[in-house]
This record gives C-alpha cells, structure tokens and sequence, in this order.
C-alpha cells in the first residue's frame, strides 16, 4: 500500500489530482497562497490503483542548523482526501515511512512546517517542536517562519537556535 515515486516521474495528472486535494486542505490559507514553495522530489503515498487514501511530499536539502550543514527530508502537503480522513491513513503512512526517510535516504532529521492545529497530531507521533529562529528564501529576500517548526530525528532530539532553510520552504 506504501508507493513512493519521485516527484518528477509522475504524469501531469497525477499531479493535478495531487494539488486539488493540497488546495481543498491549504487553499484558504494566506500564508502558503501568498508565498512561492520548493518543488517536492518524492510523493510518499497509501493508494491502491485509482485510491489516494493519504499522502505527503518530501524534499531533501542540506540546510543549516546553527551554521552546520545537515541533510533533511522536508515533509509537505500532508493530505488525506476528506472521504478518507479518520482511518488513521495518515498516521500510518507517517510512522511507515520514516524508516525509508532515515535509512534509505540517509537524512539526519525530518523537518516540517506546522499550523497550530497539527502540532498534537504530528507530536503524537513522535515529532517534537523547536523554538528554532526559521528562514528561507523567497523572491524578494529572506523571511522569518513564524510558527512551529517540527523535526522528527532517529537518534537524539536536537533544538539548534537558527535553521536555514538553504531555499524555498516546502
């Protein structure tokens, strides 16, 4: 049931279909309809023939933590599709594909960009939340990430003071 498949590898209309679900969850949101986001390099997914059950977009990037590359795998638009919510498609499509994340990718930590109203799902799952000074690129210079950002590390939790995104936020 878990496909992963690389961002660049999927048709025009699998990635129409991916962003109509992204849009019925963000749309409304102005702070992502306002900014310019990194394209994803793998779509991590439950879906089973023409069924999207759940699924999120990864990004790797060495970013900096407290002036120290380090390599991540950025998680973005988390989307379960309204007539699948409340299965637990998305927790277990999360909790499955961080062994592929930390030891086939080989990233140190997972990195996401969270809304107030998803930092108990995400930390009941085993992310933690930082107070880490974000910022990332955008057309007209750099900006700061003002919510809570959210790492998933496979050994010891960290909390750097600054994180720079190296780029475009996901």
């Amino acid at each position: 049931m878990l496909k992963i498949d690389n961002y660049h590898s999927l048709t025009t209309e699998e990635k129409q279909r991916q962003q109509v679900y992204i849009h019925e969850v963000f749309g409304d949101v102005p702070f992502i309809q306002q900014r310019q986001w990194a394209q994803p390099d793998f779509v991590f997914a439950f879906r089973q023939d023409d069924d999207l059950f759940s699924f999120f977009n990864l990004i790797i990037r060495d970013v900096i933590f407290d002036r120290k590359r380090t390599k991540i795998a950025g998680v973005s638009n988390a989307v379960t599709p309204k007539n699948y919510r409340g299965k637990g498609y998305a927790s277990q499509l999360l909790t499955q594909a961080s062994p592929v994340i930390f030891n086939q990718l080989k990233v140190e930590h997972a990195l996401l960009l969270c809304s107030n109203d998803l930092t108990d799902f995400y930390q009941h799952l085993g992310w933690y939340k930082v107070d880490s000074k974000v910022q990332f690129e955008q057309r007209n210079g750099i900006e700061h990430y003002q919510s809570n950002t959210l790492l998933l590390s496979p050994n010891t939790p960290v909390n750097p003071e600054s994180i720079d995104l190296n780029g475009l936020p996901w």
